[in-house]
């Protein structure tokens, strides 16, 4: 009889360990479709990030990123501006499910502003909430009632930090219930916030130099004198339009089909072709070089040129 319940037991015992290991089972493949599932979301974010055309376009691909990652109800997106107020402030540039009076409320947050991102621009780190309504910093301010006339119980915010260290922006989700995010979804989200201040530091330096280039462009085209620019062979990469007044070429028909020396005289070419890549390979300034120009007509016009050399 002994033996027989010793028997049961022991039946019991291994029952008991092989649900727990067909349990454990469950829930290691559980986390692996899971983590399956981010990788494979965040290979689809990078190329439509890369793609993303223009700043705008950018921010929404981030923003639709962080919802599907995290399984959020809303999200926003914030750049940080550090010359307002005394330790920067960050404005809100786009968003997913934010009343019309949340986007306002939420316009501009400093660093003294009762939410996660607030706190995060205050503490220089992540900030993540899973109730609202347990938050000592938030407890009895106007942000808090914010947050829940907004239907947000749950929130964090990630910030957006360059490859320097400088904060950029910040991500934030938000639930419209208690939530907390898996380990999982924080890596995912880790690696989306890389990403997203990458793109972002990428597309603002494009833009930058886009301004930058039609400056010049417009200071070029204003002047009276034919301005250009030649890359390391010789071949015209910019004319302006005054070229048409002085040697009867029209820009389109210098650049990327003619060298600058194909524009000076015969008889004095090799010598200033020659002496001209000369002062491009010291990579110094040069005035008043004297050169003969040749005219679309045939005719020889007497040129002085000023220039230096683009670093690359």
């Amino acid at each position: 009889m002994e033996t027989q319940l010793g028997l049961e037991q022991l039946v019991q015992e291994q029952s008991r360990a092989l649900e727990a290991a067909n349990a454990a089972l469950r829930q290691s493949r559980k986390t692996l479709e899971t983590e399956l599932d981010a990788a494979r979301r965040l290979q689809q974010v990078a190329t439509q990030l890369i793609s993303a055309q223009g700043i705008e376009a950018l921010y929404d691909q981030i923003l639709d990123a962080a919802v599907a990652i995290l399984h959020s109800d809303f999200a926003s997106i914030q750049m940080f501006y550090p010359e307002r107020g005394v330790s920067g402030e960050l404005r809100l540039l786009g968003h997913r499910g934010f009343s019309a009076e949340a986007a306002k409320r939420w316009e501009w947050v400093r660093p003294t502003t009762r939410t996660s991102c607030g706190e995060a621009l205050c503490a220089g780190r992540r900030v993540f909430i899973p109730d609202i309504r347990n938050c000592d910093f938030m407890a009895g301010s106007e942000d808090l009632e914010g947050y829940i006339s907004a239907g947000i119980h749950a929130v964090q915010t990630t910030p957006l930090v360059s490859r320097t260290g400088a904060l950029l922006g910040m991500v934030s989700t938000h639930w419209c219930k208690p939530y907390e995010p898996t380990a999982t979804e924080f890596r995912a989200l880790d690696v989306l916030a890389r990403l997203a201040a990458d793109m972002i530091e990428r597309s603002r330096a494009e833009e930058t130099l886009l301004r930058s280039e039609e400056r010049f462009q417009q200071v070029a085209e204003s002047a009276g004198e034919f301005i250009w620019e030649v890359d390391a062979d010789g071949l015209y990469i910019y004319a302006s339009q005054a070229v048409e007044q002085i040697l009867g070429f029209k820009p389109e028909e210098l650049v990327g089909r003619k060298h600058f020396y194909d524009l000076l005289a015969p008889k004095t070419r090799e010598e200033t072709k020659t002496a001209a890549f000369e002062v491009f390979a010291g990579r110094q300034p040069f005035r008043a070089f004297p050169k003969s120009g040749l005219t679309k007509d045939g005719k020889i016009v007497a040129l002085e040129t000023s220039g230096f050399t683009v670093r690359g």
